[in-house]
């Protein structure tokens, strides 16, 4: 039998396992005695292990068969074994099949050989089933003290002869990993039978590798932490092999925990716990650490968390305030044998027992101290001090006058209360407003009351009496240079005044003498202590009567007024000596009542007497103008006289002269039709006098000017005006040409001519006048013969049988038009109506006929894309006539469809042709088409690994001059050639990218970049004595091996260990390969 491809395992394993499987089959030929299966290892596909290690099964192919006696053994090529290694062999029992034991395990170093069980063999009882799956029975493993040789051997495996059962075939199996990835990797098995190979499916054999787990490097330690503190708790792990570490767990008491809580990190190395709980005092925890998968973890040595106590203040509990000079006691819940301490000494302090004294007025806060090893714990409440009530000293006047106030103030505690023991002298307020209310004295309190009792403060208050001036009694009212004496019943030795000694003075008695018409106050004044006080009385002193003088106009006509004024006092009488001439009313208004003089007199009388003062006013006569007499109304150019029986020398005028004048002697001349007032005014001293006439001018019978057309057609109207008199009457004179009816409508009747006339008459006479009217015949465009239908781009003619010289026109000269001679010319597909118009002075008479323009075939112009690529389409149109075909010259570049859809086919160019027919011929239109090809990136050949820091080319067959690309820049790069550069270790997807006009083409190629060996940083002493050890750790890759540059000095195991031989330097070496 023979191990292959082993190469995909020496990167992962210290120690190299081999599957062994013991296949018991009946019926299948015998092994014969000492028959041998070589393993060959070859040198190149091995890292030197230390440790080998086999895991035997065996197998049943039937179920009927019995295992009674078993012993088998191996034999090694001496090659394989280091010289002067120690070998340490060593067996266990699988434990999967009942009654079978292995016995135990002898070693031959000289014959290079182990044996399972002794020469007897080893019995199972009779009847045992070995199952017909593989079954574990035992696991070998043979350990060196130095790496065994990687040299060329073989492993042989011999049943003894007598351990042979009847009719047993053994066989023997070994399985590798088939993938660089333990985690996705199955097995693979080579079955070794007299040298027949045969492949057993990966789910039916068991795997164990034994050194693919991660290593604990570093353990936790045990941690105490108080219980408001935390503790961490932190292991160091390695990865084995290039495999990473896939998972950490931590348990608490071997259950696995996850974040929350007082947890976290419970995923990672390390493990933090915030504020542990008294619970988890004495908890133990390990990590686990899985590389690949669960079934490969390892669990560190178990650390454990003290949880100790923090300090308890507790809560402080008694009362919360204390009066100035008492004492309260606090306590706490808390821990006993804290300490008790105060914010505010000059407040209160505390003794070591909580015993709170105060001493002023104001807030402390007291607080309680324990501390132990977890530190201190305070727990606080504010205290107030009560003051004692305080009174204080009352401040203020000590007198008040009766009716007024004073404000005493205390200087003790706010929101006392104030009194008065006398309220018939004075009374206090809230406030301490004391208010006088009679004469006397009174004593005030203030008196304060608090938890902490009871203070009073007093002041004694005088209330003095207020000045009295009494009432003032005498007369009101005094006349100029007159006296009249006032007296008062108020406080005697008071003074009298006046306040407008103009119009009255008064002495020290009281005497009131009058000095002009107006008005004083006096004044009586008293003044003591508590102020002055004052009586008034007001004293009027009436004036003389006074008319003064009267003003206004001297004269009066009959029937009007004048207003006379006197600027002497109101209230006077206004009298006249001749009323037949003239009045006055009581408001001075003189009437005229005739003519003649009249004296006005106004009269004024009060307390003092009557005064009167005259005006003499004349009353002048009235203007007359009488009443005109004479006739109503005039012709132009004729007169009337009128006359007035008014005053002589008056004036005549009239208001329209334009109509009618008038002359100085009332002579009346008729000027043009309309209508005047005559006037006759007279005028004297007292206005003017006027008398009117209305006259009316009656004009002239006027036919004035005939307006309107002079030419008429047959059978049509039109209207004449004239700017005479209306309702006159109209006439022809030859109304077989034309009539006129009473409106001035003229209507013709056949071509000739005919005079028109208005006539109009009044009282004046009548007026005429004439227009001559001309008869015009009417146009003819007869019927228009010719084709009904014309082709584009051809003519047809067409004639009329109306008048000549008319014009030809087409509705529609996109489609045809039409010459001054009515030949049509078709322009393009449609219809259009040709009319023949002929006008004349009577208008236009049109004839109108259709013609059908037929249109020629019209490819138009194609419109689209003039490149399409490989397998895509594009589609074509064109402007011309619909229904056309579309063709291609040449379908194995493109072809085209029935709608214009070209489909490219390969490489090259095509011409596409529309085509349209119609009864007018053939049209075609073409359009060139390139076929552009398709993107190609080829495939992708080259190396499919490099290693970190190398290159290797990779090419493409596709098109040049694509870019280079690569999914994962850390592990390779590539440049614009395809060189692919290894970063570090892992995988990266390189990308070949070609774009042309047709779009882009990618071809990808899978790069594994190897990882380098690591040897790592050795740690661990520098110096070791002469027969001692010191152990040497390397952070690099793991399977390594040490080598010490001067033995003679040191040596080193092949796990660090380095043994100080003698006294000298050596260089310690770690390598990895």
């Amino acid at each position: 039998m023979k191990i292959q491809n082993l190469n995909t395992m020496k990167a992962y394993f210290s120690s190299f396992k081999v599957l062994i499987f013991i296949i018991l089959m009946s019926g299948v030929g015998k092994l014969s005695n000492a028959q041998s299966f070589n393993c060959y290892i070859a040198n190149d596909q091995l890292t030197s292990p230390t440790t080998l290690q086999w895991d035997v099964y065996m197998i049943s192919a039937s179920t009927d068969f019995n295992l009674r006696t078993m012993q088998y053994a191996f034999n090694f090529n001496s090659a394989f074994i280091p010289a002067g290694a120690t070998i340490t062999p060593s067996v266990v029992n699988g434990g999967s099949m009942n009654n079978y034991s292995p016995g135990s395990i002898t070693w031959s170093s000289s014959g290079n050989a182990f044996q399972i069980g002794a020469n007897t063999g080893v019995s199972c009882v009779t009847g045992t089933l070995i199952s017909t799956a593989p079954v574990k029975v035992a696991t070998i493993k043979l350990s060196s003290s130095l790496p065994f040789n990687c040299a060329p051997h073989n492993i042989s495996m011999v049943r003894p002869a007598d351990a042979a059962p009847s009719g047993l075939t053994l066989k023997m199996a070994v399985s590798k990993w088939n993938s660089t990835d333990c985690s996705t990797g199955s097995l693979n098995t080579i079955i070794s039978n007299n040298g027949t190979y045969t492949n057993f499916a990966a789910t039916s054999l068991y795997a164990s590798v034994n050194n693919m787990k991660p290593k604990i490097t570093g353990q936790p330690a045990s941690q105490t932490a108080c219980s408001n503190g935390t503790a961490v708790f932190t292991a160091t792990v390695a990865g084995n092999g290039t495999s990473s570490i896939v998972s950490y767990q931590w348990l608490a008491n071997g259950v696995p925990i996850s974040d929350g809580g007082a947890y976290s990190g419970t995923n990672t190395p390390s493990l933090t716990i915030t504020n542990p709980s008294s619970s988890l005092n004495g908890t133990t925890y390990t990590l686990q650490a899985s590389q690949c998968s669960p079934a490969l973890s390892v669990t560190s040595s178990p650390a454990t968390i003290t949880v100790n106590p923090s300090a308890n203040a507790g809560t402080i509990s008694g009362a919360g305030s204390v009066c100035a000079g008492s004492t309260a006691t606090l306590i706490s819940s808390g821990d006993a044998g804290g300490t008790w301490t105060s914010s505010n000494t000059s407040a209160a302090t505390v003794d070591a027992n909580g015993v709170v004294t105060g001493l002023a007025a104001g807030t402390t806060t007291i607080t309680y101290s324990v501390t132990n090893s977890c530190g201190t714990a305070t727990a606080t409440t504010s205290v107030t001090v009560n003051p004692s009530a305080n009174a204080g000293t009352l401040s203020g006047a000590s007198s008040v006058c009766v009716g007024t106030t004073i404000t005493l103030t205390s200087n003790g505690d706010g929101g006392g209360t104030w009194s008065s023991n006398n309220t018939a002298a004075a009374t206090v307020n809230a406030n301490g407003v004391v208010t006088g209310v009679g004469p006397g004295s009174a004593t005030i309190t203030y008196q304060v009351s608090s938890s902490c009792g009871t203070a009073s403060a007093t002041k004694s208050v005088s209330v003095n009496p207020n000045a009295n001036a009494g009432t003032i009694s005498g007369a009101s009212s005094v006349c100029p240079g007159t006296t009249t004496a006032l007296t008062s019943n108020g406080d005697a030795g008071g003074t009298w005044s006046s306040n407008n000694t103009a119009a009255a003075t008064v002495d020290a008695n009281g005497v009131v003498t009058g000095v002009s018409a107006g008005n004083a106050t006096i004044t009586y004044s008293v003044t003591n202590t508590c102020g002055t006080a004052s009586a008034t009385k007001s004293v009027t002193v009436n004036p003389s009567a006074n008319a003064g003088t009267i003003s206004g106009a001297s004269s009066v006509c009959v029937g009007t007024t004048t207003t006379l004024t006197s600027n002497g006092d109101g209230g006077g009488t206004w009298t006249s000596n001749n009323t037949s001439a003239a009045t006055v009313d009581a408001n001075g208004v003189v009437t005229g009542v005739a003519a003649g003089n009249a004296t006005i007199t106004y009269s004024v009388t009060n307390t003092c007497g009557t005064a009167s003062v005259t005006k003499s006013v004349t009353v002048n006569p009235n203007a007359n103008a009488g009443a005109i007499s004479g006739a109503s109304s005039v012709c132009p150019g004729t007169t009337t006289t009128l006359t007035s029986n008014g005053d002589a020398g008056g004036t005549w005028t009239s208001n329209n002269t334009s109509a009618a004048t008038v002359d100085a002697n009332g002579a009346v001349t008729g000027v043009s039709a309309g209508t005047a007032t005559i006037t006759y005014s007279v005028t004297n001293t007292c206005g003017t006098a006027s008398a009117t006439k209305s006259v009316t001018v009656n004009p002239n019978a006027n036919a004035g000017a005939i307006s309107g057309a002079s030419s008429v057609c047959p059978g049509t109207t039109t209207t004449l005006t004239s700017n005479g008199d209306a309702g006159g009457t109209w006439t022809s004179n030859n109304t077989s040409a034309a009539t006129v009816d009473a409106n001035g409508v003229v209507t013709g009747v056949s071509a000739g001519n005919a005079t028109i006339t208005y006539s109009v008459t009044n009282t004046c006479g009548t007026a005429t006048a004439t227009k001559s009217i001309t008869v015009n015949p009417n146009a003819n465009a007869g019927t228009i013969s010719g084709a009904g239908s014309v082709c584009t781009g051809s003519t047809t003619a067409l004639t009329s049988s109306g008048d000549a010289g008319g014009t030809w026109t087409s509705s529609n000269t996109s489609a045809a038009t039409v010459s001054a001679t009515g030949v049509v010319t078709g322009v393009s597909a449609g219809t259009t109506t040709i009319t023949y118009s002929v006008t004349n002075t009577c208008g236009t008479a049109s004839a109108t006929k259709s013609v059908t323009v037929n249109p020629s075939a019209n490819a138009g112009t194609i419109s689209g894309a003039s490149s399409v690529c490989v397998g895509t389409t594009i589609t074509l149109t064109s402007n011309g006539d619909g229904g056309g075909t579309w063709t291609s010259d040449n379908t194995a570049a493109a072809t085209v469809d029935a709608n214009g859809v070209v489909t490219g086919v390969g490489a090259g160019s095509a011409t596409i042709t529309y085509q349209v027919n119609s009864s007018c011929g053939s049209a075609s239109a073409t359009k060139s088409v390139t076929v552009n090809p398709n993107a190609n990136a080829g495939t992708i050949s080259g190396a499919s690994s490099v290693c970190p820091g190398t290159t290797t080319t990779l090419t493409s067959n596709g098109d040049a001059g694509g870019t280079w690309s690569s999914n994962n820049t850390a592990a390779a790069t590539v440049d614009a050639n395809g060189v692919v550069t290894g970063v570090s270790a892992g995988n990266a997807t390189i990308t070949y990218s070609v774009t042309n006009t047709c779009g882009t083409a990618s071809a990808t190629k899978s790069v594994t970049v190897n990882p380098s060996a690591n040897a790592g940083t050795i740690s661990g002493a520098s110096s070791v004595c002469p027969g001692t050890t010191t152990t040497l750790t390397s952070n690099g890759d793991a399977g390594g091996t040490w080598t010490s540059s001067n033995t003679s000095a040191a040596t080193v195991s092949t796990t660090g260990v380095v043994t100080g031989v003698s006294a000298g330097i050596t260089t310690i070496t770690y390598s990895v390969t």
